[in-house]
């Protein structure tokens, strides 16, 4: 329910919406500071970084704990292509 609630409310989000969030300036308090980036700068420097830690520690945690995982299940149909 959950995944379904965010996808609708992605759809809904215009695309011209997300090309402004590219440009514009996002600033992160930190206790030492804080952190500018440009909204392209943001995604490709902070948050796709971010992302893919959670998801290799929780692979890495799940597959610890005995769940049967394979790398199809972390890169999905990419590691099922087949070459022509």
């Amino acid at each position: 329910q959950r995944l379904d609630a965010t996808v609708a409310y992605f759809r809904e989000v215009a695309p011209s919406d997300l090309a402004a969030g590219l440009d514009r300036a996002i600033v992160i308090q930190l206790r030492r500071g804080s952190l500018s980036f440009s909204g392209s700068q943001f995604l490709l420097e902070y948050v796709i970084p971010h992302f893919f830690y959670h998801v290799t520690s929780a692979y890495g945690i799940l597959h610890n704990q005995g769940v049967q995982l394979t790398m199809g299940d972390f890169v999905g149909n990419f590691a099922r292509a087949t070459v022509p």
